[in-house]
């Protein structure tokens, strides 16, 4: 914190930490979608589990402006 300077504005000072701080998402996409793609199904947990799973990923993956559709088309 002492090395951030000071500033009479939250607002300036949120834009501050923001600069300094701000890490790329590359890692967390790239986390996600190995998730997204390498999850199985497993037997001993329920496929509510897992489907919320799945949808717990693709939220967080439109958050980083990354679209997966809903459905997949069959080839």
């Amino acid at each position: 914190m002492s090395s951030l300077p000071e500033t009479t504005s939250a607002k300036e000072f949120f834009i501050i930490v923001k600069k300094r701080y701000h890490l790329t998402d590359n890692a967390e996409v790239g986390y996600l979608m190995n998730e997204l793609t390498s999850s199985r199904y497993n037997i001993t947990k329920s496929v509510r589990d897992y489907i919320m799973k799945m949808m717990h990923i693709q939220t967080k993956l439109k958050t980083h402006e990354i679209p997966i559709p809903d459905e997949v088309p069959c080839t």
